[in-house]
């Protein structure tokens, strides 16, 4: 605690993490007008879609991603009491798809096994949504997902490039997201890939790199972004000193970069480099 002209202000010190996320009741979708809610996706999307969420951190080390809250701690949900919760949404408001919003979903070895052999027993499965490392989809995972009834995986592409996935302290291999791709189309499961473009060292034949493996891989969808420095991350701390005057997210335009990258401002709307959901595509073929 410090006083300042009769002003106090206090530090508080962290509260220890809750491990056993059993312990905690589901959300208080009773506090939301779900009707309106539901109407109002409906009208924007055609269906209508919930929220879950069965962990807290992420143990790995991506160097972009600010984690203030959780740091490296991670912590899960059991699979039993994340079916239960899906087998109440269903029974008590019946939406047509959930939004898995972990960073990683079923990380530990054999929880998504279990997930889908608990939902087809109570017969509460509901489309989702989630996201995954690529490294983590086997083909044990890929088949207990569709089991689950798993529509769509967004997977952490970034970069088809392995320098910039090393660069990034990603921990995986462009090869691991051709194998996914493929073990996920091959289950009858949608992929998302989420790109980034512009981080430092990224050259032109790193891009191509990326062009490349999304035709190759077709995904269902993507998501592209600039590499954005975040304060609190290696990232941040490599560039804050090409920053500019604008260094918050509120003063960035959409794919606006806020440091020095390796390519001019608007170099994603140039031909070379076009969107790719209109880039031909081939089947998704594991890279050797």
């Amino acid at each position: 605690m410090a006083a300042l002209d009769r002003l106090i202000f206090i530090h508080p010190s962290r509260r220890p993490d809750i491990s056993n996320l059993d312990a905690l009741p589901f959300p208080a979708w009773d506090l939301i007008d779900v009707e309106k809610y539901k109407k109002i996706w409906r009208e924007h999307h055609g269906y209508y879609s919930m929220n879950m969420v069965t962990t807290r951190g992420c143990p790995y080390h991506c160097n972009w991603c600010a984690k203030p809250i959780w740091g490296q701690r991670y912590n899960s949900r059991s699979a039993e009491n994340v079916a239960a919760e899906m087998k109440w949404l269903k029974e008590n408001f019946a939406p047509d798809h959930i939004w898995f919003a972990d960073d990683i979903f079923g990380l530990k070895p054999n929880w998504v096994e279990k997930f889908a052999e608990l939902l087809r027993e109570n017969n509460s499965a509901i489309p989702f949504k989630c996201l995954k490392r690529a490294d983590l989809v086997t083909e044990k995972t890929a088949l207990a997902l569709a089991k689950a009834s798993c529509k769509t995986v967004w997977l952490g592409a970034e970069s088809g490039s392995q320098k910039i996935l090393d660069a990034m302290d990603k921990g995986d291999k462009v090869e691991d997201i051709y194998r996914a791709a493929e073990l996920l189309h091959k289950n009858g499961i949608e992929v998302g890939f989420f790109l980034q473009f512009g981080y430092p060292g990224e050259g032109w034949d790193d891009v191509q790199k990326t062009l490349k493996m999304v035709r190759e891989c077709a995904p269902d969808d993507i998501g592209i972004s600039v590499s954005y420095p975040l304060p609190g991350t290696k990232f941040f701390e490599r560039v804050k000193m090409e920053l500019g005057e604008k260094q918050n997210w509120v003063d960035s335009d959409d794919l606006a970069m806020l440091y020095h990258g390796p390519f001019p401002q608007g170099i994603l709307s140039h031909p070379a480099c076009t969107c790719p959901s209109r880039i031909p595509v081939t089947p998704c073929v594991p890279k050797k």
